[in-house]
């Protein structure tokens, strides 16, 4: 038997959400290139022993929509949720993803490699005082098969059966069956679902009804940290889980999550020292903080987000490929990059032609030839598609109706809400009228799931295991792929991602995962704009930090500050 490794420490963020998953080429122009360098070397955890105490404010983006993993939307929501709720795994990064123990204490595969028996530690207990126990696991999992939960997360358990597939033998062994084996990352990816749920307090709820349920706003925790306060639209205030035993707690005495929906009150809040930590700097607020704040560290992710504009495929101007495919060579990539993404000379940025991330280097397709920056012959085209401006206004029409649509974006992104302008111009080059519209963050991810938009600038957290079928897989009557915001449906695709799913050889799922990484990028669902090395920014007098491409927030609870540095008496 193959078996998982005991882990001895504490509990990790890792962002399993979006199927690219929620949440990753090149030619031609600036921003093409070799993936950016990872994070800037941070301290070793130096200055002698760690020390408890003091508290990290970070300047968060947007609220939670609610914590409760199985129908979180936003990274943002999962990057807090991944330190309260227990995770099955913890994750680890080595140039690929590793599983190491969390909630399991150990694992193993029987000889055919589709029967995984999960061994859950018998000391862990919810902050109600309730055992966690193999039963829980079980349960999470029911849920998020379930219909009526809608649960982004429903291409987890895809591969193992309903009748059966989660087993448990008792109160801390679950055996796991899959329907087939397939790449061991992956069907691990799959076996750990999300944060785990309480049976005893959900197990008896509607289940249509969890996304108001009021565990999601005040929920209990077997994480290294619980939720103290939470005031809608201002705060989220962590605190350490005295409940938790079996882990090390955590150094911080809080962690505040505060929200601050504009990006430039976020930079000035970390200028005058109000917040202690800011993610996605602009890249050229980077290259005056680098010399203007000494007492700030800056860690570059790599490459795990990557912008779009998604097209809605039950919208009539998007119907076509052939349109789509214009509207997308009426988009200079480059100058997004140029404009978007480089400073100092340097680009922080590269084109995207999947949501594959280049990180996972097996099977992202770096041969797709992108199509051209070239606004003439995608005005051209849209002419063979009946589109001219017969009534000389400076907009298409056809049939009487202008190529004329709203394109969203969400509040608090000045990096978005520039790009929209520049594509706006772009289009406005070719006769198409974009009318911009800024939504608030979570109704923006709602909007998206719902299907309730034309046009839509958003982007992804890519995952870092491969499963593309929920962004990219027809919906059934059975089964509904909220990822796939928009309608994107091929029965070629999907047999291809299927046949990917089925094998066992790495190299050979990469081929086929590239393969249908090419189909997709043929048809244009997304207009596919830039992959972007993320930077943060952190005060210095934090030692230990681990931000890396999994989380900013990677292994929190070993984060401290010195006595002698600590700013805060909490």
């Amino acid at each position: 038997m193959k078996s998982g490794t005991l882990w001895v420490g504490g509990a990790a963020a890792v962002l399993l959400g979006a199927g690219l998953v929620l949440v990753k080429g090149c030619g031609g122009g600036g921003g093409g290139g070799e993936p950016a360098p990872g994070p800037e070397a941070a301290p070793a955890g130096g200055d002698g022993q760690p020390e408890r105490g003091d508290m990290l404010v970070v300047a968060y983006q947007a609220d939670a929509d609610v914590l409760m993993p199985p129908v979180e939307q936003a990274a943002a929501t999962s990057a807090i949720s991944d330190l309260v709720f227990p995770q099955t795994f913890h994750g680890d990064w080595e140039g690929s993803l590793k599983y190491l123990p969390r909630a399991v204490e150990g694992w193993e595969w029987d000889e055919t490699h589709t029967q995984l028996t999960l061994r859950f530690r018998k000391d862990m207990k919810w902050s109600d005082g309730a055992p966690f126990t193999a039963g829980d696991y079980v349960f999470t999992a029911d849920v998020i098969r379930d219909p009526k939960v809608a649960s982004p997360r429903v291409s987890n358990v895809e591969h193992i059966p309903a009748d059966g597939g989660f087993q448990k033998l008792d109160d801390h062994t679950v055996k796991v069956t899959f329907t087939h084996p397939y790449d061991e990352t992956t069907m691990l990816a799959h076996a750990a679902l999300v944060g785990l749920l309480p049976k005893h307090r959900l197990g008896d709820v509607d289940r249509a009804s969890l996304r108001g349920h009021e565990l999601g706003r005040a929920p209990i925790a077997t994480g290294p940290f619980r939720v103290a306060k939470w005031d809608k639209e201002q705060q989220i205030v962590l605190e350490p889980n005295p409940d938790v035993k079996e882990l090390p707690a955590p150094y911080l005495n809080r962690v505040v999550f505060k929200i601050v929906p504009e990006y430039t009150t976020r930079l000035v809040e970390l200028e005058n020292g109000a917040v202690d930590l800011v993610e996605s700097i602009n890249v050229e607020d980077y290259e005056r903080l680098k010399t203007s704040h000494p007492e700030l560290r800056f860690n570059r992710r790599g490459y795990r987000f990557m912008d779009y504009i998604a097209w809605n495929l039950s919208d009539p101007l998007f119907q076509d490929a052939k349109a789509r495919r214009a509207l997308s060579m009426a988009i200079d990539v480059d100058q997004l990059i140029q404009a978007l993404l480089t400073a100092g000379g340097e680009a922080f940025g590269r084109p995207a032609t999947s949501t594959v991330t280049p990180e996972l280097k097996t099977a992202y397709n770096d041969q797709i030839p992108r199509l051209p920056y070239d606004p003439e012959k995608a005005k051209a085209m849209l002419a063979e598609l009946g589109w001219k401006d017969s009534d000389g206004d400076g907009v298409l029409d056809k049939g009487g109706k202008p190529f004329k649509f709203r394109l969203d974006t969400n509040s608090g992104n000045p990096r978005r809400a520039k790009a929209v302008v520049l594509i706006q111009d772009q289009l406005k080059k070719i006769g198409v009228r974009a009318e911009i519209n800024t939504v608030e963050s979570n109704s923006f991810f709602e909007n998206l799931r719902l299907k309730k938009y034309q046009a839509a600038l958003g982007g992804w957290s890519a995952a870092l295991f491969l499963d593309m079928t929920t962004m990219w897989h027809c919906d059934s009557e059975e089964k509904k792929y909220e990822f796939n915001f928009t309608g994107y449906c091929d029965p070629e695709t999907d047999r291809i991602m299927e046949a990917a799913l089925r094998e066992v050889d790495p190299a050979k799922g990469g081929e086929l995962w590239k393969q249908a990484q090419a189909r997709i990028y043929e048809a244009q669902p997304y207009a596919f704009l830039y992959w972007r090395d993320e930077i943060n920014a952190v005060h210095k007098r934090f030692r230990n930090v681990q931000t890396n491409i999994l989380s900013s927030f990677h292994d929190l609870q070993e984060w401290w500050v010195p006595k002698a540095e600590q700013k805060y008496p909490y």
